[in-house]
């Protein structure tokens, strides 16, 4: 017979432990309610099973009663808890039901302590005793009271409200939803109509058993304890994923911080919202900044020098309000004689949310590049020069020729203005006409040294507005000796109203001659009549002022357009492959573009452009 009691016994040690599992989760992780609402339910029905037990050992009919009595308690905490697990697992149910089925239980609470024999016997009841499972235990048979009816009704609104988050959870339609509330919202609502309807035919006198709440209670128990269960498995899972990825992550900034490295790279992050400010060791250790000193923008800025601290800061705000990219190249404060340069790349984006933008970037030395830049650009510049002197040695011939005209012409004045100064009378009106032609010689003589030593100086004056239409007959008076030599025929087509260019004058100068020199070479081969070049000036739609220089040879292979202006690439059978690639670093250093291309018949067209400085024009 003590088996019986056991059982009960056993099933209410279980659910405390259970109680105490979930309790313990929850304490660890609050906002898991449903662990929560699990250990309630667990201690509940652990304390109906008590209950139950002591029931089935009662010694007289007035125990009973009272133990039925004192079993209102567990049975509404089990009430409520059940309710609120539905509410947060299926996320439904209407909240006047649940507050309905409240109000019903406190009334019947309060009822159960202040009648004599409870809501459920009008009289003191009979206690009989029976077999049960190969056992005796207590029942008791009685008239039953009014209140009963209460108590249907709140079960019924309880199912009502269990039955009605079941069906909304369902009508969401996603798979998860629907086993939910197929497995949990249909064990509790069965669940519980069978012990409602159990425990109403015991008041009723219609079965003699004792309480089987317990047991009915265990099945949704159990199913809850799967529900969270599943989700304590999807948690290791995310959990394992989580480590997995962790790991993954490491040894990605494992990779990064080792190409970084090598690399010299560091990386840096400022947030506009809260100004605040992160770097890599390794920019702290570009900048030569401690590593354990607390750093903002503030004092990274201290560490540039202050020519370029404007500048710097100024890219990096644009960034931060344009959400752009940026690059600057700034130095650093040192009393080296060699500064060292820190290349800053850097972009803007937005915040989470849509927050407030947050600026990262990379910092690099690179003194070694700007040193080797710089070298390469005197050694350019050099080149340049060796290559003015090498078109003017070209050129010797005609300006000799060019220089002994006005040389004679002054011999010829002069001596012609000694005989008429011999003559008695003198003619004076004659001699001042001879001076006259005498100083008019001398400033062409002037006029093409000037010229020459423009062109043969290696330091240039630097940008400057100019007018290209100038700067084309000016070569074209330098050149005109050495193509009537060439028995070439030098025609211009130049536009009204260019608008200046900001350039160095010398460098153009030095662009043109060479297009010019290629033209005739191109053309050497040619009958006399046939030796014509044309340079033409235009102002393009984008405001480019463009030069182009066109002959009459017989053109460029298709396949070497595309490469004659790279280095030491040449058409000529003595030439070094040089003039064009100097002419592309001339123009690009300006900002301008050139390119050559065929005739429709024969010849062809080198084209450069400048950009216009539109408000020197104004």
């Amino acid at each position: 017979m003590a088996w019986i009691y056991y059982a009960w016994d056993m099933m209410g040690g279980a659910c405390i432990a259970l109680a105490l599992v979930h309790l313990v989760a929850w304490l660890k992780r609050p906002a898991r309610l449903a662990d929560a609402l699990f250990a309630v339910c667990a201690f509940a029905i652990a304390a109906i099973s008590v209950m139950e037990s002591m029931t089935m050992r009662a010694a007289s009919a007035a125990q009973y009663v009272e133990l039925v009595r004192w079993s209102q308690i567990p049975v509404s905490v089990l009430i409520f808890a059940v309710m609120g697990f539905v509410r947060v697992r299926l996320g439904a149910g209407r909240p006047w039901l649940a507050y309905t089925v409240v109000g019903l239980t406190a009334v019947l609470v309060a009822a159960a302590f202040s009648l004599e024999f409870g809501i459920h016997y009008s009289a003191l009841p009979d206690r009989e005793l029976i077999e049960f499972i190969g056992g005796t235990v207590t029942v008791v048979r009685g008239p039953t009271s009014g209140w009963n009816v209460l108590a249907v009704v709140r079960n019924l609104v309880y199912l009502a409200f269990l039955v009605d988050a079941s069906f909304a959870a369902w009508r969401r339609g996603d798979a998860e939803s629907r086993r939910r509330a197929a497995l949990l919202g249909g064990s509790i609502v069965i669940a519980t109509v069978l012990a409602a309807v159990h425990a109403q035919l015991l008041f009723l006198g219609l079965v003699s058993s004792p309480y089987l709440v317990t047991p009915l209670c265990m099945i949704f128990l159990a199913v809850m304890g799967f529900e969270l269960s599943r989700d304590l498995a999807l948690v290791k899972d995310l959990t394992d994923e989580a480590a997995a990825s962790a790991k993954q992550l490491e040894k990605i900034e494992q990779r990064m911080t080792f190409a970084a490295d090598a690399a010299e790279l560091g990386f840096w992050e400022w947030h506009g919202a809260g100004r605040s400010f992160w770097m890599s060791e390794r920019c702290y250790r570009l900048l030569g900044i401690a590593v354990d000193s607390p750093c903002g923008l503030r004092q990274v800025l201290r560490r540039v020098h202050p020519e370029d601290r404007r500048r710097a800061l100024r890219s990096i705000a644009s960034a931060l309000h344009d959400d752009g990219r940026f690059a600057v190249n700034f130095r650093l404060k040192s009393r080296e004689e060699t500064p060292r340069w820190i290349l800053g790349l850097g972009q803007g984006s937005k915040g989470e949310a849509g927050g407030p933008i947050v600026v990262r970037g990379i910092l690099r030395d690179v003194t070694r590049q700007v040193q080797v830049e710089n070298e390469v650009s005197a050694r350019r510049s050099e080149l340049m020069h060796l290559s003015r002197v090498g078109l003017l040695g070209e050129l010797s011939g005609a300006i000799a020729h060019e220089l002994n005209q006005p040389l004679t012409a002054i011999l010829s004045n002069a001596q012609a203005a000694q005989r008429f100064l011999e003559r008695v009378p003198c003619d004076i009106a004659e001699v001042r006409d001879i001076l006259a032609d005498i100083i008019d010689a001398d400033r062409r003589a002037g006029d093409v040294i000037g010229r020459l030593r423009s062109m043969l100086k290696k330091d240039t004056a630097g940008r400057e507005p100019i007018d290209l239409n100038d700067v084309v007959l000016e070569i074209a008076r330098l050149m005109r000796s050495d193509l009537l030599s060439r028995h070439v025929q030098l025609r211009t087509e130049l536009a009204t109203g260019l608008p200046p260019v900001a350039a160095d004058r010398v460098q153009v100068q030095q662009v043109l001659m060479n297009l010019i020199m290629n033209a005739s070479d191109a053309m050497a081969e040619m009958p006399v009549w046939e030796r014509v070049a044309t340079v033409g000036t235009s102002l393009r739609e984008d405001g480019f002022v463009e030069v182009t220089v066109t002959d009459q040879g017989h053109g460029i292979k298709p396949q070497q357009l595309d490469l004659i202006f790279e280095p030491f690439m040449t058409t000529k059978a003595h030439g070094m492959g040089v003039g064009l690639s100097l002419c592309r670093t001339i123009v690009r250093a300006h900002g301008g573009t050139i390119y050559a291309s065929n005739g429709p018949s024969r010849g062809t067209t080198f084209r450069f452009a400048i950009p216009a400085r539109m408000e020197v024009a104004a």
